[in-house]
């Protein structure tokens, strides 16, 4: 009886991160937590939201890029993520790099209204107020909004603004609600 939207956030998000604690406290083994993740995403796949509207035939269309840190292997949140702005008719870009000057190319050749950045451990924040830079000074737009997410912000307290960005999302639908809210009124 729930609704998708509560699926995400409050069924799939919560059970990764469960498996994310239980491997940090070495509770579960990789293979464990892989097979968890999988079904998540299958969860996910399944039950994937649908757009409003034909997103493509817009005029001015909202465009997202949507990245783990460089990298990163962990795609789930960022694929809910993707999702829940894709339902609300924005062109989503989910990029999948191995390093910061990938997505740091992807920024400066594509326009972008917002950039959602994930992050899951302690070492992705090293240098991520350089990345951030980066992408403000070579961006095709100046005014695109850097959003930060993902495990280590739901971990510790930690502000979007001291790495350079805009602000922190707490979980996908908190993301697009304050994509909105920052965009400029054209």
């Amino acid at each position: 009886g729930l609704s998708t939207e509560d699926v995400f956030l409050n069924l799939i998000a919560p059970a990764a991160r469960n498996l994310g604690s239980e491997w940090d406290d070495d509770r579960m083994d990789f293979s464990q937590v892989n097979l968890g993740l999988v079904r998540l995403h299958s969860i996910a796949n399944e039950i994937r939201f649908t757009s409003k509207s034909d997103q493509f035939a817009k005029t001015k269309a909202r465009r997202v890029m949507i990245a783990s840190a460089p990298g990163s292997m962990h795609m789930l949140g960022t694929t809910i993520v993707a999702d829940f702005f894709r339902k609300e008719d924005w062109q989503v870009v989910v990029a999948i790099s191995s390093s910061a000057n990938e997505l740091v190319k992807t920024v400066s050749n594509e326009w972008f209204d917002v950039l959602g950045l994930s992050l899951s451990i302690d070492q992705q924040l090293t240098g991520l107020a350089d990345l951030i830079d980066q992408f403000k000074n070579l961006s095709l737009n100046p005014r695109m909004v850097v959003m930060l997410g993902g495990p280590i912000f739901s971990a510790r307290k930690l502000d979007a603004n001291d790495f350079g960005a805009t602000c922190n999302c707490d979980n996908a639908k908190h993301a697009v609600d304050l994509a909105v809210s920052l965009l400029p009124i054209d």
